[in-house]
């Protein structure tokens, strides 16, 4: 028989097995997948992603650096259209 020791590094703490129980529920149950898929604005297959992650202990994309949003597209001021043609004057028309 094998006993853990408390100054075993492995030994998962309290909050660990707690977090790890929680999200095997939360997996468990479609219903709770939906409540935090309706709760985050995520779909369904990303929150499930998002918890075998965690549970497995991945870094999930909220514990990694956030995407770098693109950069904002530069708007020219000279009078052109985004479709290619210029815009006429009242004296051109």
């Amino acid at each position: 028989m094998c006993t853990v020791s408390s100054s075993d590094s492995r030994a998962p703490d309290y909050e660990t097995v707690e977090r790890r129980y929680n999200i095997a529920v939360n997996l468990e149950s479609w219903e709770l997948l939906a409540m935090h898929s309706i709760a985050g604005n995520e779909s369904i297959p990303r929150v499930r992603l998002r918890m075998l992650k965690s549970l497995a202990g991945l870094p999930t994309r909220a514990e990694s650096t956030p995407p770098t949003p693109p950069p904002p597209v530069a708007q020219s001021s000279s009078g052109s259209m985004g479709n290619g043609r210029r815009r006429l004057s009242r004296e051109q028309q």
